[in-house]
């Protein structure tokens, strides 16, 4: 009877540990999803710390904010995300999330681990690739993050028409088009080649806002690697009738410090184009022809298409 006894008190026992153990597991499962959801927030009103100091700072430099770069989202840095947002085509309610933080060029997949995404993938990063592709058009479907054949369909229509090879699998190419990673060194960058940028940049956006100079030297590196122009930046730049400035001989006129930044910030991978591989005033543009280019963003008194 003795033996029968301690047997089931020590089968009590052992399920007692068992449930503790449990009940440790859950509670240290919660407490680091916590911490992941709170490191992993997107960033608002009533955020402080080295991430709203960044997002300050972009916005300083663009000329959205004027307030102090000191990490603390008050009222002022709200107001100048939103106009951000507003200008931009994103969501505009003042929250920094990851649509946001792309845009600033302070985001995207290449700060995450990535794979090469194709048919059959899952994931967030499916999410954000859908959600690119139907800003711009390319993609219709629902924004559930499963890479399906209406994906795949999206993806060869955007690769075909950014010069890509058109295979349907979203590579470092691919998202760097999509602006959802950096292109450090996908491009051989000289300071030959900077240097004809900041004058492209200079001669036809000397009076647009920051963002709107990053786009025209985007426009000239997209160019570059699409099969319908020259293969190379001077090729591009001094391609007959490309660009006025060249025939009217301003682009010759030099460059200041905010066009040579603007070409370094293109030549290292942001492009807030998304991609487009054309731009125009439309108050001043007289080709009839420019207007069947599909309008992907404006910035200032530029609009950037595909």
């Amino acid at each position: 009877m003795n033996k029968y006894f301690y047997a089931i008190q020590g089968s009590k026992r052992l399920s007692k540990l068992l449930l503790f153990i449990l009940i440790v597991a859950i509670i240290t499962c919660v407490i680091v999803t916590d911490m992941y959801d709170q490191a992993s927030a997107a960033l608002a009103q009533g955020s402080s710390g080295q991430q709203v100091k960044e997002v300050q700072q972009r916005l300083k430099e663009w000329g959205y904010y004027y307030g102090r770069v000191d990490g603390v989202f008050g009222t002022q840095t709200k107001s100048a995300v939103v106009k951000f947002q507003q200008y931009n085509g994103l969501t505009a309610d003042g929250v920094v999330g990851s649509q946001t933080l792309a845009a600033l060029g302070l985001s995207g997949l290449s700060n995450k681990s990535v794979s090469v995404l194709a048919q059959g993938s899952s994931g967030q990063q499916v999410k954000e690739v859908q959600q690119k592709l139907k800003n711009w058009g390319y993609y219709t479907g629902s924004i559930d993050g499963v890479f399906g054949s209406q994906t795949k369909a999206a993806v060869i229509k955007f690769q075909k028409n950014n010069g890509l090879t058109a295979d349907g699998v979203v590579g470092k190419q691919t998202l760097v088009a999509l602006g959802l990673a950096s292109s450090s060194g996908s491009y051989n960058e000289t300071s030959d080649d900077v240097a004809l940028l900041a004058k492209v940049i200079y001669a036809e956006s000397e009076a647009e806002p920051y963002i709107g100079k990053v786009a025209v030297g985007a426009v000239m590196l997209n160019r570059v690697g699409s099969s319908s122009f020259p293969n190379t930046l001077s090729g591009v730049i001094y391609q007959s009738y490309a660009l006025e400035s060249v025939s009217n001989g301003r682009y010759g006129s030099g460059y200041n410090d905010e066009c040579l930044k603007a070409a370094r910030e293109a030549v290292n991978g942001w492009d807030p184009s998304y991609g487009c591989l054309y731009f125009w005033n439309p108050a001043t543009a007289t080709s009839t022809w420019i207007w069947s280019r599909k309008i992907v963003v404006t910035y200032g008194k530029h609009v950037f298409g595909i």
